[in-house]
């Protein structure tokens, strides 16, 4: 687990992109799909390496031995994190598609996935924190969730 902890906590560098105080992958879920269209220079190739850096890291998922009470807890926690960045990911793909039609459904499945991480993520939440703090974490996601 501490190796996973380590490869999926360095997927951040996959896009190439350095932001000061942040990651481009976090950026992207931070803003609207015409601001990241709008990032000069953006092009959808860091977003395709970091779908693979984050298929590559994840497919280890599971492969623990962990004797840990939380252990399956642990899991799902990694299991979000990685459902959180590939997120991230196609959300950055969707705000550079130029097909109108395909950008709708798109929009579409993106905004149901987003529903999903966070139902997930307030659940995981409270089996590991209190619920004070809950809303404002949530809030992070909640501004462009399309």
């Amino acid at each position: 687990m501490g190796k996973l902890a380590y490869d999926l906590g360095n997927v951040y560098q996959a896009p190439g992109i350095v932001l000061p105080n942040t990651s481009a992958l976090f950026g992207v879920m931070q803003r609207s799909l015409e601001e990241i269209a709008a990032y000069p220079g953006i092009v959808a190739t860091p977003f395709q390496h970091s779908l693979e850096a984050i298929d590559q890291v994840s497919s280890r998922l599971g492969q623990d031995r962990s004797q840990r009470e939380d252990a399956a807890l642990i899991r799902r926690e990694f299991a979000l994190a990685v459902h959180l960045l590939r997120h991230a990911c196609q959300r950055g793909l969707l705000a550079l598609e130029t097909d109108a039609a395909r950008k709708s459904s798109q929009s579409d499945q993106l905004g149901r996935d987003m529903d999903e991480l966070l139902a997930d993520y307030q659940a995981i939440w409270l089996e590991r924190n209190r619920p004070g703090g809950l809303q404002e974490s949530l809030a992070y996601f909640i501004p462009y969730h399309e």
